[in-house]
C-alpha cells in the first residue's frame, strides 16, 4: 500500500460522509491500515478478502448447523470475528 497513514484517514473521512476518526474508529483503522499493507505487500487482492470473508462467514456455520453439540460457541465466534475483520479489510486494500 503505497499511500501514507494520514492520506489513508483523509479518504476513509471523505467517503464515510465526513466522519471524525477518533476513539474505536481510530484504533480499527489503525489495525485496518497495518493489516492491509502487509497483505498489498504479498499481493492479496480486495476480491480475495472478500471471498475469505465469506469462507468464514460460511465456516461459522458448521458449528451453528450441529446445533453447537460438538463444538463450543467460541469456534463460531472467532470465526464471525475473522469474517468482520477481512471485509473491513477489504475495503481498506480497494
Amino acid at each position: 500500500m503505497s499511500i501514507s497513514r494520514t492520506a489513508f484517514h483523509s479518504r476513509w473521512s471523505a467517503l464515510h460522509g465526513g466522519t471524525e476518526i477518533k476513539g474505536a474508529v481510530k484504533g480499527w483503522l489503525a489495525i485496518s491500515y497495518f493489516l492491509a499493507r502487509g497483505l498489498n505487500l504479498i499481493r492479496v487482492t480486495p476480491n480475495a478478502m472478500t471471498l475469505i470473508g465469506v469462507l468464514l462467514s460460511a465456516a461459522m456455520l458448521q458449528p451453528i448447523y450441529l446445533g453447537f453439540q460438538d463444538f463450543s460457541v467460541a469456534p463460531a465466534i472467532i470465526l464471525l470475528v475473522l469474517s468482520l475483520i477481512a471485509d473491513g479489510v477489504d475495503g481498506s486494500l480497494a
